[in-house]
C-alpha cells in the first residue's frame, strides 16, 4: 500500500516539476474544487475500495485469449528475426505478468529493424511439425493453431508497416505506421496500431499507439514541436479507466539545448489517475531553485524549514475523488513540512562496533483535510488498508 501511494505522488512530483502555467491553465479548476464531505476514515475506505477494484480488474488480464495464443506461438518457434515481431511477443509476456510498465515499453519502442526483411507467410504444417513458408512483399503473416490441442490453424497473426521518407542518422529505415493484428477464430484478440513522425535527423516528433488486448485497451501518445511537449498514456478495461498519466511541458523542448546549458522548460503540469482517484501537481521549479539557492549556509534544522517554506510558496498538490463524474471533489491537499529522524550507524573500531547517531532532516508530505486537520502521509497510509495491503503485497510478488 505504502509503495503504491508513494509511487503515485512521486509520479506527480517528478513529472510536474516545472514552472506553473498561467491563470488559463485548465488544471487550475481542479485546485478550486470543493472538499468532500467524507470523513478521513470514510476516505480511507474509498481509497481501499478503489485499490481492490483496480487489482480485481487487472487480475483478469492474463485470462485473455491472445496470451495463450502468443505463448504457444513461442513454443512453435517460427524463424522470424524482427524487432517489431519481438516487441509484440513481449506485449504478450508482459500482459501475462500484469506488468503495465512492460506493456508500455514493448508497445511504444520503435525498432530500427526492417520488418520487410522478414516479410513472408508462415503456415504451421501439422504433418511435418514445422513451418511452410511462402513469399510476400507486403506483410509478415503467421498462421498457426492457438493451442496444442487445436487441430486447425485458427490463429492468424499479421504484421505490416509503412516506411517513413525520413531516415535514421545511419541511413536506416523508420516506420511511419505499424500494424499488428492477431485473430482467433476470426475475432480480433490483439491489435496494435501506431503512427510516428520525425524530424529530418530521425528524432521522433510525435507518436500515437493504440493497443487492443481482448477486453483491455492501452493507449499512448506523445508530441514535441520544440515548444510544447505533451504525453498521455492510459489502460482501460472496456470504457473504464484503470490507470492513466497526462503531462504537458512548455518551453525549450528541443533537448539538444541541454548540451548548451540552456533552460529546458518554462512550465508543466501532470495528472496521475488510478481508477477514480486523481492526483494533480504543479511546481514552479525555477522559483523554487532560486529560493533554495538564497538560503545559503545555515544549520540543517533551519535550512529544512526554509526549504519547506519555499515548497509551500511555489508548489501545490491535490488528491481528487472522481467517482461522481459530474461533481468531482477534493479529498485532501498536500504540503511538505520539515521532519527530523535519528539516523544511526555502526562502525568497527578494531575491537568492537561503535554506534553513532545523528539527526537527519527531510521534507515530509502531509495531507490537509476539509476540517484543516493535518496527517502525515505515512500515518495516513499505515493506519488501516489491511486488506488492500495484503492484496498489493501478493500482486507485487509477481514482479520479483
Amino acid at each position: 500500500m505504502k509503495k503504491l501511494l508513494l509511487l503515485t505522488l512521486s509520479c506527480v512530483i517528478a513529472l510536474s516539476s516545472c514552472k506553473r502555467k498561467p491563470a488559463e491553465d485548465p488544471l487550475d479548476g481542479l485546485f478550486k474544487l470543493e472538499y468532500t464531505t467524507q470523513t478521513v476514515e470514510q476516505q480511507k475506505q474509498t481509497v481501499e475500495k478503489e485499490g481492490l477494484d483496480f487489482i480485481k480488474k487487472l487480475n483478469t488480464l492474463p485470462d485473455e485469449k491472445f496470451i495463450k495464443a502468443i505463448s504457444y506461438l513461442v513454443d512453435l518457434n517460427p524463424d522470424v528475426n524482427s524487432g517489431p515481431f519481438s516487441s509484440i511477443l513481449n506485449v504478450g509476456s508482459s500482459a501475462q505478468r500484469k506488468d503495465v510498465k512492460g506493456i508500455f515499453v514493448a508497445s511504444t519502442t520503435v525498432s530500427k529493424d526492417k520488418l520487410s526483411d522478414s516479410y513472408g507467410i508462415y503456415t504451421w504444417n501439422f504433418v511435418t511439425k514445422d513451418w511452410d513458408e511462402s513469399p510476400s512483399t507486403s506483410k509478415l503473416e503467421i498462421r498457426y493453431p492457438s493451442s496444442a490441442t487445436q487441430k486447425t490453424n485458427n490463429t492468424i497473426f499479421t504484421f505490416s508497416y509503412v516506411v517513413s521518407p525520413i531516415k535514421t542518422s545511419e541511413g536506416g529505415e523508420l516506420p511511419s505506421s505499424i500494424s499488428s493484428i492477431l485473430t482467433i477464430d476470426g475475432k480480433e484478440e490483439l491489435k496494435l496500431s501506431s503512427t510516428y513522425t520525425y524530424k529530418s535527423n530521425g528524432t521522433p516528433t510525435a507518436g500515437d499507439v493504440n493497443l487492443l488486448m481482448g477486453a483491455f485497451t492501452f493507449k499512448a501518445n506523445a508530441s514535441n514541436d520544440g515548444t510544447d511537449l505533451t504525453s498521455q498514456f492510459s489502460l482501460l478495461k472496456g470504457t473504464e479507466l484503470l490507470i492513466g498519466l497526462t503531462t504537458g511541458v512548455n518551453g525549450n523542448t528541443n533537448f539538444d539545448a541541454v548540451s548548451d546549458g540552456k533552460d529546458i522548460v518554462n512550465n508543466a503540469n501532470a495528472t496521475f489517475e488510478v481508477m477514480n482517484i486523481k492526483l494533480v501537481g504543479q511546481v514552479d521549479v525555477k522559483s523554487l531553485q532560486t529560493a533554495n539557492e538564497a538560503i545559503g549556509d545555515m544549520p540543517d534544522s533551519l535550512r529544512i524549514k526554509k526549504e519547506a517554506e519555499a515548497w509551500g510558496k511555489y508548489s501545490r498538490f491535490v488528491a481528487i475523488n472522481t467517482i461522481n463524474k459530474t461533481d468531482n471533489v477534493i479529498m485532501a491537499r498536500a504540503e511538505f513540512v520539515p521532519k527530523s529522524d535519528d539516523y544511526c550507524s555502526s562502525t568497527w573500531n578494531g575491537t568492537a562496533f561503535v554506534e553513532k547517531c545523528e539527526k537527519e532532516y527531510i521534507l515530509e508530505p502531509r495531507l490537509i483535510f476539509k476540517d484543516n486537520s493535518k496527517v502525515s502521509f505515512d500515518s495516513f497510509i499505515n493506519d488501516g488498508f489491511s486488506q488492500l495491503r495484503d492484496e498489493l503485497e501478493t500482486f507485487g510478488e509477481r514482479f520479483k
